[in-house]
């Protein structure tokens, strides 16, 4: 589960089966019109030429801030609103990282070993009723290694980060953070100030986002790549004569990635101008059909 990094988190659990079965049939223009559902959520589905003009936008904003060494911003501590949960993942590999997890350390484009030491952390709501279940609490969910310079994003659900106003009140800071934030501030907490420019990759599995994984099924298309293999994009897989000619802007303009491009903007001085350089592709994870699954690579390549 996956969510925008511009907005309070989203899962994007929900039913993949129609894009699973369909899997082997071409897409064309006509059918990505017909899917197109602006409602916000989980099974909101864009134009792909909108996917690409978000991603173009994104980029522009990290590259705009690296340029001009924007002051990186300075979010309320996680602690003023969320309680956290933090523990070893488990050891020589962590439980949640079960076979679906794999096809990522498989994939010839990642240099990437699930063997630990792996920590998770589980914001939760701090102004949660007692009498709900701990996964109703949840808000985010994150497997981090400073060994492998990874972050893995497994949860992320806006419908958990509710409030009412008096409880607002009752808070330091009630505003929510978006993603991106919570992203940034557990892979902080995690390795230490002094280490947070060494991110390598983050990992967005599982992915059902039903936009997100439309998109990364053009994208596969694009370079005539099943949609079970791997797949590898880079800043020039900008021209294709096909349904999404700029692919590179057009993953970068899904809800799955953006939240990255929001942190690297935010964060860049305490990140050391990172930006994406390569995003590492499965369509349908071929051990967790019909997930998708998409390793974003961070580097310092001005060509990204």
């Amino acid at each position: 589960m996956v969510s925008d990094g511009n907005g309070s988190p989203q899962s994007s659990h929900g039913s993949g089966d129609s894009i699973d079965s369909n899997a082997s049939r071409l897409s064309t223009l006509s059918d990505r019109m017909r899917r197109v559902n602006r409602e916000y959520g989980l099974t909101e589905v864009l134009p792909p030429a909108e996917y690409v003009e978000k991603g173009k936008a994104v980029r522009a904003l990290t590259e705009e801030a690296i340029a001009r060494n924007k002051p990186d911003v300075d979010d309320p501590h996680w602690g003023e609103r969320y309680l956290a949960w933090d523990r070893p993942a488990g050891s020589p590999s962590p439980r949640p990282l079960d076979g679906s997890f794999h096809a990522l350390r498989d994939h010839p484009g990642v240099r990437m070993w699930l063997n630990g030491p792996w920590n998770l952390r589980d914001y939760l709501r701090r102004d949660a009723n007692a009498s709900e279940l701990y996964d109703e609490l949840l808000v985010n969910v994150n497997l981090i290694s400073k060994e492998q310079r990874t972050i893995i994003v497994a949860s992320s659900m806006a419908a958990h980060d509710r409030s009412t106003p008096e409880q607002d009140a009752a808070l330091s800071s009630p505003a929510k953070l978006p993603n991106s934030e919570l992203l940034y501030q557990a892979w902080r907490d995690m390795v230490g100030e002094a280490n947070v420019g060494q991110l390598k990759y983050v990992v967005q599995q599982p992915i059902i986002n039903t936009g997100s994984l439309l998109t990364l099924r053009d994208a596969h298309q694009a370079k005539g790549i099943p949609m079970d293999h791997p797949a590898t994009f880079t800043p020039d897989d900008t021209e294709f004569d096909a349904l999404l000619g700029d692919v590179w802007h057009g993953l970068l303009g899904t809800r799955n990635a953006k939240p990255v491009s929001h942190m690297l903007t935010d964060h860049h001085r305490a990140l050391g101008d990172l930006k994406i350089v390569a995003v590492h592709t499965y369509a349908l994870n071929p051990l967790d059909r019909p997930k998708g699954s998409m390793i974003i690579e961070l580097g310092r390549s001005s060509s990204s």
